[in-house]
């Protein structure tokens, strides 16, 4: 009896799980691109692919720096400021490519992300002026 209640436990453990830990990569990927656009003095950009997340040079987008890949299941969605719907990322597509760029400045581009998982999920604010998470929602079953 005690194994029927614990499975659907573990499962919800395991998808919040996921989702706490492409937030924490997430962070780290964002945190990445500013400070290499900073110190580089180049432009950087996350190129927003359905399967992964791409730094690369704004120059030069087929450059990858550091690439950060989803746990199965988990999926994204993103709106940039004057968005008023979510966007869901596009296959790689050069003509359609979407990035967040960074500029040398220290400015990138305001965003929200949402990263989910079946009924759960984790959003983030980025802040322009840092690139870090101005603020952060979630549900988690």
């Amino acid at each position: 009896m005690l194994v029927g209640i614990s499975i659907p436990n573990l499962s919800h453990y395991l998808t919040n799980e996921a989702l706490r830990k492409t937030s924490r990569e997430f962070k780290l990927l964002s945190r990445t691109a500013y400070l290499e656009a900073i110190q580089g003095f180049k432009a950087t950009q996350i190129r927003l692919d359905p399967l992964s997340l791409t730094i690369v040079y704004k120059e030069s987008p087929e450059s990858a720096l550091k690439t950060m890949q989803f746990a199965n299941g988990v999926n994204y969605e993103f709106k940039y400021w004057e968005d008023s719907r979510w966007r869901v990322p596009i296959r790689n597509d050069e003509e359609n490519q979407q990035y967040w760029t960074f500029d040398p400045s220290g400015l990138c581009e305001p965003l929200q992300i949402r990263f989910t998982k079946d009924e759960s999920w984790i959003e983030l604010t980025m802040d322009p002026l840092t690139g870090n998470p101005s603020d952060e929602a979630y549900y988690l079953e």
